[in-house]
């Protein structure tokens, strides 16, 4: 205890060092008249305002020492006539689960006791203090490891005494409570085995019953609405009474059965659809069909339609030779127009697009945010997110041509396509300008066809020979120049690309 020179609201500061030969906890034992504040290494560890006289152990704190020398600093505040303090530094604390095993005398402490001592000193032991930190380095890898790990959240099923009551509602008010009502199934529909539970293990099970009428009819007729681009029943997302009804009723139950008996094989049905004749026939449309069968219920031609947004990018990737096969991982934030978020969000957020290979993921990766949509995709019918969508609704504007032939990305995707009909396409034009439709078209050359062509790129050729300028802000700033190349042949391979990418071919399925 220390006596200090008395004084109406004075302040005394008291300094000491505390030596410590490894890291560690240590417990101090303070006292004040009056107030007290204290700092370790210039870290606040304790604050207390009161109106005291200064006695032993009014104040405990442990505080974390590091290895050497440790500046300590108290603050005594006095308010009248008497003040002091105490000082003292104590034993290191033992923790809870030791101080009984010390109790029991060394030869009747059995093996769980040793192990607990045992593992208490090596927390401290100087000799063990490289191997604790190189433990502690494992563990902050390892946790480094866990938080890059994506992880999925699922919902699990509460214990049957932690489950709530549900109560009828009377008049739909949910402040007016009537009977409890049970789990079950609506009496409308087929009922469950005997054996199944009564959970949403039980409606897995359920949703599979052979007897179940529904599950593998919708499941197949979306299936074929992805190969045929429009299901058996065109309404997809609506099999009750307010959807149309089947086209082919027999062959939708047929295509059910098959799925069902055959352990719901998916690929196995989808192989089914894709070999039959009915898949592999031309989408030429021949005779009357076009009146009298424009949207080929009857089946009388193959399938032809325009390839979903996420689909129209991932074909202009693919043929550039751009395309990640990277799968899995955070969505990713390829080019778009600049400054739409801006504008959204009134410069509060950014787009930073990506770079490397993220650059050039599948659209199936690309960051959305429903109240800025990807405008490239909405251009070409992508839902909004704002609720699901079983069927998109395809259209054919003029806005979808000015995204594949100018927006940044597809004309990127061009100029990587070119750069790849210049160095696999062979030593000469002609021979560079087959590669490219057989690249494209992905069948026999056709010499209308190729005619057509080679007129367009002679006369871009000629057009960028004279406009070095356009060529060089056509063709050069993201895909680099091939080695031998003139820029003024590049940038007219890239209009080659960009028409070719612009071809029904490409951009329809059939």
């Amino acid at each position: 205890m220390q006596k200090l020179e008395p004084g109406d609201h004075s302040a005394v500061y008291l300094r000491r060092i505390l030596t410590a030969e490894i890291a560690g906890s240590q417990r101090l034992s303070l006292g004040s008249g009056d107030a007290i504040k204290v700092w370790v290494n210039g870290r606040e560890v304790l604050t207390k305002k009161t109106k005291r006289d200064a006695k032993a152990g009014q104040e405990t704190v442990t505080v974390a020492l590091g290895q050497g020398e440790n500046e300590v600093l108290i603050k005594i505040v006095n308010n009248d006539k008497r003040s002091g303090f105490y000082f003292d530094v104590k034993g290191a604390e033992f923790p809870k689960e030791i101080l009984p095993v010390l109790l029991v005398e060394e030869a009747k402490r059995d093996d769980a006791q040793l192990n607990k001592i045992e593992a208490h000193y090596r927390t401290f032991a100087k000799e063990l203090e490289p191997v604790r930190k190189q433990i502690e380095s494992k563990k902050k890898e390892e946790q480094g490891v866990r938080r890059s790990i994506v992880t999925t959240p699922y919902m699990q099923e509460l214990a049957k005494d932690r489950q709530r009551k549900t109560h009828l509602l009377v008049k739909g008010n949910f402040l007016s409570k009537g009977e409890v009502v049970q789990a079950g199934f609506p009496g409308a529909f087929h009922q469950p085995k005997k054996e199944s539970p009564n959970n949403r293990m039980g409606v897995a099970r359920w949703l599979l019953q052979e007897d179940n009428p529904l599950t593998a009819r919708v499941a197949v007729n979306r299936f074929w609405a992805q190969l045929f681009g429009r299901g058996l029943l065109d309404t997809e997302e609506d099999f009750g009474t307010q959807g149309n009804l089947p086209d082919h009723p027999e062959l939708l139950d047929w295509l059910a059965v098959e799925f069902l008996e055959n352990g719901w094989d998916m690929k196995g049905i989808l192989k089914t659809m894709v070999m039959s004749a009915t898949y592999r026939q031309s989408a030429k449309v021949q005779g009357d069909l076009a009146k009298s069968d424009f949207r080929n219920i009857r089946l009388g031609r193959g399938p032809r339609f325009r390839l979903e947004a996420e689909m129209v990018r991932d074909q202009a990737l693919a043929l550039s030779g751009l395309k990640s096969e990277k799968m899995y991982g955070p969505s990713v934030y390829p080019p778009q127009p600049p400054n739409l978020w801006q504008a959204a969000f009134n410069g509060q957020r950014t787009w930073a697009t990506s770079s490397g290979e993220d650059r050039y993921r599948r659209g199936f990766y690309t960051f959305l945010r429903r109240s800025v949509p990807y405008p490239s995709m909405a251009t070409f019918d992508a839902p909004s997110r704002e609720i699901c969508t079983v069927r998109r609704i395809r259209t054919n504007t003029p806005l979808q041509s000015f995204v594949t032939m100018n927006d940044e990305a597809y004309v990127e995707f061009a100029q990587a396509m070119a750069h790849r009909i210049f160095t696999e396409g062979g030593a000469t034009a002609a021979d560079r300008l087959k590669f490219a439709l057989r690249l494209t078209l992905a069948k026999p050359l056709e010499a209308n066809r190729l005619a057509a062509l080679t007129e367009l790129y002679q006369g871009e050729l000629a057009h960028y020979k004279k406009e070095t300028a356009a060529a060089k802000d056509l063709y050069g700033k993201t895909v680099p120049l091939p080695e031998g190349a003139d820029v003024s042949e590049m940038a007219a391979l890239t209009v080659v690309a960009n028409v070719l990418l612009n071809l029904d071919a490409i951009l329809m399925k059939g």
